[in-house]
């Protein structure tokens, strides 16, 4: 897959990359990076155990990475999440079905990103 169809795949903005790093093997690059990037694993993990500041800063790193790389669909679905999660510390502060459905909305987004990046030439 070429890099322009994977960003239409995953719902990006090469352009906007491509403004702020303008050779496309640097672009693709970081992009294969974003697999080990370990901000999705620390917001599953975290949310799941209930540590819902550390799933916090796993929405928010995720997020920030996101945008630094174009992903725009996840990006605005971590963005959310990083809002419903914005100061909670425990469960009875946390709006659970909004939350797990975001959740589940960043999930699919991550898979499809995920996907896609094994997909690029």
């Amino acid at each position: 897959m070429e890099l322009k169809a994977f960003y239409e795949a995953v719902g990006g903005d090469l352009e906007a990359v491509k403004s702020r790093i303008s050779k496309e093997e640097l672009i693709r690059k970081f992009v294969v990076k974003f697999l080990a990037d370990p901000s999705f694993e620390l917001l599953c993990k975290a949310y799941e155990q209930g540590q819902y500041q550390e799933a916090f800063r796993g929405a928010h790193s995720l997020k920030g990475v996101c945008f630094n790389l174009g992903f725009q669909r996840l990006g605005e679905s971590a963005s959310v999440l990083t809002e419903c999660l914005r100061g909670k510390e425990t469960e009875e502060q946390v709006d659970k079905e909004t939350c797990e459905a975001i959740l589940q909305q960043v999930k699919e987004e991550y898979q499809t990103v995920t996907e896609a990046i094994k997909q690029l030439d």
